[in-house]
């Protein structure tokens, strides 16, 4: 040959770890790529030849079909002469993991409801996929790839903290209880060597079960009796419970009265704040002497100085005579029959004043009471001027004291003002001394107010110059003596 030996050297650089120069061993799917560094004594310029499936680069992507054993030939050349040297590419089975099909991140299920997961993959070599669950909440269960899981009432079960003590004592514990819960638990699908692992949260929410009601026994009374109901219930998520009673009664007792004869149903209801159950209870209450039926007493308003007037009306079933009658009245009213008259003087109240009277309507042997609300409103009387200083004539620069003697019928405090023009006003007491500085017919006025009402007082004051003194001639009277 011509040209001296050309030196070859093959040297393999991968993704993963350098391998021999002659035999590489890679796993599917890496890259290889071969770099060769040949010289030429002659410097003349080298031309690579990489065999299929390598490109001119001397790379190849390998994939997960490409398992085997590979025999290269690669070639160097400098134009004329040829070099070539043998690569012997192995090429290892590679396990890929198993892809879940259809699996969320998260799912949702109530209390007392059941929750079934089943688990799907797929495996890129076609392997078969066993599966695995892990941190199992106790009362589930997974086999043969399905998970199954029923939640009771006591999975998302109230805190026992202080925080939640006093909430329940104060009636709030509901407003601020626990929602749901979450729980986490990994699957994992495993195929020949790799697997793959997939956390997936369970939210549980919470489902309040209603209280339970104990069985009410049937009422028997008579009139005049009291009524008194013991209901007892359980809850149980241990919430507080609240009672109502709605139809003949609306509390858990009750004093009948003598009209109350007959057969009544009271419905008691009790809830946790979410759930309510009910319950009717007869009531039976025997007859007695029935008293008197009033007909509703509306509130009434009544302003002082004013008159209010109205019938007391009641029906006796038993058509005896009824009497009327009355408790804790105002001072100043009176019942005449059956017709009530009030007039309140002006120094009942300063604002407003409600007085609770409880009328009486009564036979022979029973009486019915009522109570009605009888509101007194405050009337304002103005402040009223007894006296005032009646000036009518000042003089320039000269001091005038203008006063007023006001008296207030209610005993209100007073104010004064005094007006001597648009813009010359002044608040004081009740008299005020005044310099005019220039004459005319002048204007003073005086408002008296309460807060609320007020009275004016007005003068017309004649301001003049004041007349200069009258200089006194003195003549003088001599006396001659004449001789």
């Amino acid at each position: 040959m011509r040209r001296a030996l050309i030196l070859l050297f093959v040297l393999l650089f991968l993704i993963s770890p350098c391998f021999a120069i002659d035999k590489i061993t890679v796993d599917e799917g890496t890259l290889i790529k071969l770099k060769i560094d040949a010289y030429d004594l002659d410097n003349d310029k080298l031309e690579y030849f990489f065999p299929e499936p390598f490109n001119e680069n001397g790379e190849w992507q390998t994939n997960y079909t490409d398992a085997g054993i590979y025999n290269f030939t690669i070639a160097v050349s400098d134009g004329k002469d040829i070099s070539y040297r043998q690569v012997q590419i192995i090429i290892k089975d590679k396990d890929r993991p198993p892809v879940f099909v259809g699996l969320k991140d998260s799912y949702v299920v109530k209390e007392n409801e059941t929750l079934n997961i089943e688990l799907n993959a797929t495996d890129p070599d076609g392997d078969e996929v066993d599966f695995i669950a892990v941190n199992l909440p106790d009362t589930a269960s997974f086999s043969k790839g399905v998970f199954e899981w029923k939640p009771d009432f006591d999975t998302v079960a109230k805190d026992n903290t202080f925080k939640n003590k006093v909430l329940t004592k104060l009636h709030l514990y509901n407003y601020f209880r626990k929602k749901e819960g979450k729980f986490n638990i990994v699957f994992v699908a495993k195929g020949k060597e790799e697997s793959t692992k997939k956390d997936v949260k369970i939210i549980v929410k919470d489902v309040n079960r209603p209280p339970v009601l104990k069985e009410l026994k049937d009422i028997i009374v008579t009139e005049g009796e009291k009524i008194e109901l013991e209901p007892e219930a359980i809850d149980p998520d241990n919430d507080v419970l609240t009672f109502s009673y709605s139809g003949f009664m609306n509390s858990d007792s009750y004093k009948t009265n003598y009209d109350d004869a007959g057969n009544y149903t009271v419905t008691v209801k009790v809830t946790d704040g979410k759930e309510t159950v009910s319950q009717d209870v007869k009531v039976v209450v025997k007859n007695e002497n029935r008293a008197p039926e009033f007909k509703k007493i509306k509130d009434k308003v009544v302003y002082e100085n004013q008159t209010i007037k109205f019938e007391l009306k009641a029906e006796d079933k038993d058509n005896d005579k009824i009497t009327y009658s009355a408790e804790q009245m105002p001072d100043g009213a009176n019942l005449s029959d059956n017709v009530f008259t009030y007039t309140p003087d002006f120094d009942v109240t300063n604002s407003s004043k409600t007085y609770i009277v409880t009328f009486i309507a009564a036979d022979s042997e029973t009486e019915t009471k009522q109570k009605a609300k009888i509101t007194v409103r405050n009337v304002n009387r103005k402040p009223v001027i007894e006296e005032f200083s009646n000036i009518t004539k000042a003089y320039i620069n000269e001091p005038a004291k203008f006063s007023v003697n006001a008296t207030d019928p209610d005993g209100d405090s007073l104010t004064y003002k005094w007006v001597f023009g648009l813009f010359d006003s002044y608040v004081g007491s009740n008299y005020h001394i005044r310099k005019f500085t220039t004459p005319g017919i002048k204007t003073v006025k005086v408002i008296v107010s309460d807060g609320e009402s007020a009275i004016v007082q007005k003068w017309k004051v004649d301001v003049r110059e004041k007349a200069k003194p009258v200089e006194t001639v003195k003549k003088v009277y001599k006396t001659y003596i004449i001789e």
